[in-house]
């Protein structure tokens, strides 16, 4: 197999917004942290999204999505749903 190579352009800023999700912290998932086993859900599920945990929160994680996803409102109720808080 030959190896490939992509480019992208930078995306435009403008057209980003960033969400803070909090995940209740009497939800446990398993071992792990459940913020972080909920990104990773999120990752996977979502290919229109990045999303990271906070550094120094138990409970908290970020995520970057186009500004006309958000709009749409499927993400923030499927967040709502699962008993997060978004902001």
């Amino acid at each position: 197999m030959e190896p490939a190579i992509f480019f992208s352009g930078p995306p435009n800023l403008n057209e980003l917004c960033c969400l803070s999700v909090c995940v209740p912290i009497s939800d446990n998932l398993c071992v792990m942290q459940p913020h972080i086993v909920r990104c990773r859900e999120l990752i996977f599920t979502e290919p229109d999204v990045l999303a990271s945990p906070v550094l120094g929160e138990a409970s908290t994680f970020h995520i970057i999505l186009q500004q006309s996803l958000y709009k749409t409102g499927r993400l923030h109720m499927r967040l709502q749903k699962q008993g997060m808080q978004v902001s």
